[in-house]
């Protein structure tokens, strides 16, 4: 067994130039791996120790963004131990004829792939602690980790340096590749019979159960549901790697028909041979953007609450609202003052009343002011009018339970108790009579409310004084944050009315974590797209220098090197691209069934189709260095090779 040993050590130097070179890749690859694992490691646990830490969704965060990243590295990883697989087999298949056992030959096969994925693991841990103090104080998506201990858990340490060589190992123990003599050879191979046509089924199942989740949801996301969305989005994610060697037998025997192109013919025949290495080598890029585009996707439910909406129109240069609160003072003559305060766009008194919550009818609550007031908050809201009442935005589908008229009452009122005092009754507003927005944010949200009522209405003033005198009623004060920040509208409140108080109702820290969650998306995006491309491309090249001899025989036959380039082009860009396209398209369409669920209008169209124009070109750009190494000059060697 020692002699096996030290026989695998030898083979892991490397006896060639060019075996020496895929061993100092491994090595490299294997420090890199480590490197990135425990730079996220560090990161969740750092994130994890933040005072704004959320103990019942962060964990699936960070599991998500840990094996998001790993499923690619895994990958990367993989793809290194199987170049020159070719050469590696048959040599180990020489000692088995010499007379070497099995048990043997694996041992010499796990020690030449371990050797140099442990070096590279070791080098990676030292190279993470060499570049931590500068990695601790980056600013990565407005995240402090200064005052965490920005280190990996111990014993994930460990596991990084044993889990990911073992890869390696295992990856060099399954059995070789098939090797194929030439091109003629590859073309009358028989197709496999495992891509048979139930691998397209998983896909298109997963999906028709995420849209089958969305029905009747009305904004609720109960727990069988979930489940159902869940379980779509699992059977997606498998189905989107299982159906690629199908789609790619498709796609070429749609290409190897296209007449006068010699080119995609050659292409053609070598994806109808081999659609399953095609499909295990991408297999972790499609699942990292499939991930990564569902919960982009997912994304816009935080970006369309109110709260974001608040802070993110502050952040871009638009008006920032503020609310006012002065105990014992006239709120009225403090909004007018407050209005001549440079740097205030506007200010007026949060006026509510409600309806009486009755059994059969809907709870209702009216903003009551005027209509300047209504599109201060929402700038684009149309078809207000200071003499009639509306609906914002939608009429309750239940409208026709109000009756001919709706009885209101002051709003700090218990509204399931009978009323007591003033109140006023108006009638319901017509059906069509609705003051809408043009863009898709609803009026309702910005007023916290179903209806307008101007403050003039008749009667509507004498519920408004009914407010107890222990009450405060809010001044909503839109402020132009370039003019006037909040410290300054404290300054000016207070010079106007030395009880006055001024506070950000959003200011919940919704700005901050949305954000810092769409910076991460991007970040992981780059990341996974990157490391899956890395390793597309070493495996299509190491494919392509193993088959030189194929290529020179084709050049003997009078194919042209530009029709081979190209052929070698088209090989490695179509599952490509089409695998890139499916699985942002699939992840797109779970990520909006959850979406969907929570009554979010519509997806990012615009993020979507960034990440799918990136992507795509860089998948276009990796194909299209594929071609270095494809078409060789004529040398005897390879003469005698082919």
């Amino acid at each position: 067994m020692t002699g096996a040993i030290r026989l695998g050590l030898r083979l892991a130097r490397g006896a060639t130039p060019g075996e020496r070179l895929r061993a100092v890749a491994t090595v490299a690859a294997h420090l890199v791996g480590v490197w990135i694992m425990l730079l996220v490691l560090a990161a969740v646990r750092a994130e994890i120790a933040l005072p704004s830490y959320d103990g019942d969704g962060l964990p699936i965060l960070v599991l998500t963004v840990v094996a998001t990243v790993g499923v690619p590295v895994a990958v990367l990883l993989a793809t290194i131990a199987r170049l020159s697989a070719a050469l590696r087999d048959r040599r180990l298949a020489n000692l088995r004829v010499l007379g070497v056992s099995p048990g043997r030959t694996r041992v010499v096969a796990a020690v030449e792939a371990g050797a140099g994925a442990a070096v590279g693991g070791v080098l990676g841990v030292l190279a993470f602690w060499a570049t931590r103090p500068a990695l601790r104080g980056l600013d990565v998506a407005g995240r402090d980790w200064s005052s965490a201990e920005f280190a990996p858990w111990p014993w994930s340490v460990g596991l990084m340096v044993v889990a990911l060589p073992l890869v390696a190992v295992a990856v060099a123990l399954l059995p070789g590749a098939r090797r194929a003599g030439t091109l003629t050879a590859e073309a009358r191979l028989v197709p496999s019979g495992t891509h048979r046509g139930w691998r397209a089924l998983p896909l298109p199942a997963g999906l028709a159960l995420t849209a089958g989740s969305t029905i009747g949801a009305d904004g609720q996301l109960g727990y069988g549901r979930f489940a159902i969305l869940v379980a779509g989005g699992v059977l997606s994610a498998v189905g989107l790697i299982v159906v690629i060697p199908v789609f790619t037998r498709v796609v070429a025997a749609v290409v190897v028909r296209v007449p006068g192109r010699p080119s995609l013919r050659i292409a053609g025949r070598r994806l109808e041979a081999q659609p399953a290495g095609v499909s295990r080598i991408v297999a972790g890029l499609l699942v990292a953007l499939f991930v990564v585009a569902g919960s982009r996707v997912v994304l816009t439910v935080f970006e369309d609450s109110t709260q974001y909406r608040a802070a993110d129109r502050t952040a871009n240069g638009g008006p920032a609202a503020y609310e006012v609160v002065a105990p014992d003072v006239d709120v009225q003559d403090l909004a007018t003052r407050l209005e001549s305060v440079g740097g205030v766009i506007a200010a007026y008194p949060q006026w509510t009343v409600i309806s009486g919550c009755r059994t059969g009818q809907p709870c209702l609550n009216a903003f009551v002011g005027r209509c300047a007031d209504l599109e201060a908050a929402v700038p684009d809201a149309l078809g207000c009018r200071d003499d009639r009442p509306a609906w914002l935005d939608d009429v309750p589908p239940d409208v026709m339970d109000l009756g001919a008229t709706i009885t209101w009452s002051s709003s700090n009122q218990d509204p399931t108790a009978a009323l007591q005092g003033p109140a006023v009754t108006l009638d319901t507003p017509a059906p069509d009579r609705v003051i809408t927005s043009t863009s898709r944010h609803a009026v309702s949200d910005g007023m916290q409310a179903q209806l307008f009522i101007p403050i003039s209405t008749p009667g509507v003033s004498d519920v408004l004084n009914t407010a107890p005198v222990d009450s405060v009623v809010p001044l909503a004060a839109q402020v132009d944050p370039r003019v006037l920040s909040e410290e300054g509208l404290q300054e000016a409140a207070t010079a106007l009315a030395p009880t006055a108080q001024a506070y950000d109702p959003w200011e919940d820290g919704s700005y901050d974590f949305v954000s810092g969650l769409r910076a991460l998306t991007w970040s992981v995006a780059a990341l996974v797209l990157s490391i899956g491309l890395l390793g597309f491309t070493i495996a299509t090249i190491d494919r392509a220098v193993s088959r030189r001899a194929e290529m020179v025989s084709l050049q003997l036959l009078g194919t042209g090197r530009g029709v081979i380039r190209a052929a070698q082009w088209w090989e490695a860009a179509v599952p490509l691209v089409v695998g890139v396209v499916m699985a942002i398209g699939a992840g797109s369409a779970v990520g909006y069934g959850y979406a969907a669920t929570a009554g979010t209008p519509g997806p990012p169209w615009a993020s979507i189709g960034l990440l799918l124009a990136v992507s795509s070109a860089a998948a276009v750009g990796v194909a299209g260095l594929t071609v270095a190494a494809c078409a060789p000059r004529i040398r005897a060697e390879l003469i005698r090779r082919a």
